[in-house]
């Protein structure tokens, strides 16, 4: 994927997953500009690095927890060399089960996040 792509993802898992309606509504992104309500901050108004880093994926993981969905997070590195995260809602059935195979966790539980709130 491109940066621009993973912006992009970013940028959806940030309205879309977290359901933050400003860049600055969580804590940690305080000192971006914000392109909806026009508060400033010292950087360029990006959303954190959910699809490349894992503790910012963390919380989408945490932010779907609240919402009774759990994740199961494989590595499969020593088969095809990618991370699948399988997300869950309660019961187990399929339709209930959205899954993301990806070449990093992040950007597995970004997709798979992303599902959760698709049609």
């Amino acid at each position: 994927m491109t940066l621009e792509e993973l912006r992009e993802l970013d940028r959806r898992v940030h309205y879309e997953v977290l359901d933050l309606h400003c860049l600055h509504e969580d804590l940690h992104v305080e000192v971006y500009s914000c392109r909806t309500c026009g508060r400033e901050g010292v950087a360029t108004g990006e959303p954190m690095p959910y699809s490349t880093k894992i503790e910012w994926a963390w919380v989408a993981v945490e932010t779907l927890r609240a919402r009774a969905w759990f994740l199961v997070l494989t590595d499969f590195g020593k088969t095809w060399g990618g991370w699948e995260a399988r997300l869950d809602l309660g019961d187990n059935e399929v339709y209930h089960c959205r899954t993301a195979r990806e070449a990093t966790a992040p950007l597995a539980i970004c997709r798979a996040a992303l599902e959760t709130v698709e049609p």
